[in-house]
């Protein structure tokens, strides 16, 4: 039997990214973590992994500012990213959002709510 799926090319892709919390409340620090659960490395485009966040009421986006330099996600592996709820939402005000990171054709996003 055939898994379902994409099938072609494309590498196994087992990109998570999760918050610790469903909805953020005020001074609530906003936590993502992105994990590699595959069995290769995957490059980003930069030090944030290409990470973005997205207001989907809205459609304003956090700007991140990074490094723009190839950075590994080696199998196993996971970085954390945190940002203050003031920061995010003085941008991209409340509502829900989507984070979503993308590097080596792998993609993975989350919904969040900011209250």
């Amino acid at each position: 039997a055939t898994e379902g799926g994409a099938g072609g090319e494309q590498q196994q892709c087992q990109l998570e990214i999760t918050t610790d919390e469903e909805t953020f409340e005020v001074e609530e620090p906003v936590t993502i973590t992105v994990t590699n659960g595959g069995d290769e490395a995957l490059e980003f485009p930069n030090s944030m992994l290409g990470l973005e966040i997205e207001n989907r009421d809205t459609g304003e986006t956090y700007s991140l500012f990074s490094a723009q330099v190839i950075n590994t996600l080696e199998p196993g592996e996971s970085r954390t990213f945190e940002f203050t709820y003031e920061e995010v939402v003085s941008e991209i005000g409340t509502g829900t959002v989507e984070a979503s990171v993308n590097g080596d054709g792998c993609s993975a996003s989350t919904t969040f709510t900011l209250a």
